[in-house]
C-alpha cells in the first residue's frame, strides 16, 4: 500500500506584471513573472516500478523570467512572428539519494549528497521562436524556428546528465484546389511540404555505467552513476 500523504500540497505564489499592444498590424504581448514556490511537487527523473514519474516534495524553488509573443503584419501579404521565454529557474536544495554496492555487486546502503542551488530538470533557460508567413491567391508559405537549450535530466545540476540544446526548422507550403478543381473545398490543401532539422535529445545522450556506487573493502564508496533517488529538503 502506498503512502498517500507522502507528497504534500504545494503553494505558490505567482507575480506577473506585462504590457499588451494590439494594433492593426502589431501585437505584442510582453510579461514579467515570478513563482515563488514552498513544498513544489518536482519529478525526481526516477520511474516507479510501472513506468510511472516520481515526484516529491522541495521546500523552496522558484521560476522568474520574461515571456514576449511578438506578430507584425509588414505588407497585405507578409507576416513576422517572434516569441521567447527567458528564464531563471531553481531549487535551494535538493538531496539525492545513490545506492551502494560491495565488490560483488549486491546492495549494501543508500548514501545521499545534497546539492544546492541547481536547476529543476527538464526547465531550459531559453526558449526562442522566429517564424515568417507568406500568402497570395491561393498559395501560402509558413517558415518557423525554434531553438530550445540545455535541459538537465535530474535535479542534480550536474553536467553530466544534461540534455543538449536543440532546433527546429519547418517549412510548410498549401495551395487551394479550388482555383482548378471546383468540387474541391474552398480550403483544401493541395500538398504540404515539411522539413525539420532538429538535434533531439534523449534520456541518456552519453552511455551510462551500470547502477550504484561500489564500496571498497576499506568501507571507501565510488558512485559511478546518475542518482536512483531523490527529495527536496530543506
Amino acid at each position: 500500500m502506498h503512502d498517500l500523504e507522502a507528497v504534500r500540497p504545494e503553494e505558490v505564489l505567482n507575480l506577473e506584471l506585462g504590457v499588451n499592444v494590439d494594433t492593426d498590424r502589431l501585437a505584442l504581448q510582453a510579461n514579467l513573472y515570478a513563482m515563488e514556490f514552498t513544498d513544489e511537487i518536482a519529478l525526481t527523473g526516477e520511474l516507479s516500478e510501472v513506468g510511472l514519474p516520481l515526484r516529491r516534495n522541495v521546500d523552496e524553488s522558484y521560476r522568474r523570467g520574461l515571456e514576449v509573443d511578438l506578430r507584425w503584419r509588414a505588407s497585405p501579404g507578409w507576416t513576422l512572428l517572434a516569441s521567447g521565454n527567458l528564464s531563471r529557474n531553481r531549487i535551494r536544495e535538493w538531496t539525492q539519494f545513490y545506492d551502494v554496492y560491495d565488490e560483488t555487486g549486491a546492495w549494501v546502503d543508500s548514501e545521499p549528497i545534497t546539492y544546492r542551488d541547481v536547476p529543476p530538470l527538464l526547465t531550459p533557460e531559453a526558449i526562442l521562436g522566429l517564424g515568417a508567413r507568406w500568402a497570395g491567391r491561393g498559395v501560402s508559405l509558413a517558415l518557423d524556428g525554434r531553438y530550445v537549450a540545455d535541459a538537465h535530466l535530474d535535479n542534480t545540476g550536474l553536467d553530466a546528465f544534461r540534455a543538449p540544446s536543440y532546433t527546429d526548422v519547418d517549412l510548410r507550403a498549401s495551395l487551394d484546389l479550388g482555383r482548378w478543381w471546383p468540387a474541391a473545398p474552398a480550403r483544401s490543401a493541395a500538398g504540404t511540404s515539411q522539413e525539420k532539422r532538429r538535434r533531439r535529445f534523449t534520456p541518456h545522450p552519453l552511455p551510462v555505467p551500470r547502477s550504484g556506487c561500489r564500496r571498497s573493502a576499506a568501507g571507501a564508496a565510488t558512485c559511478r552513476r546518475p542518482p536512483c533517488r531523490g527529495s527536496g529538503t530543506r
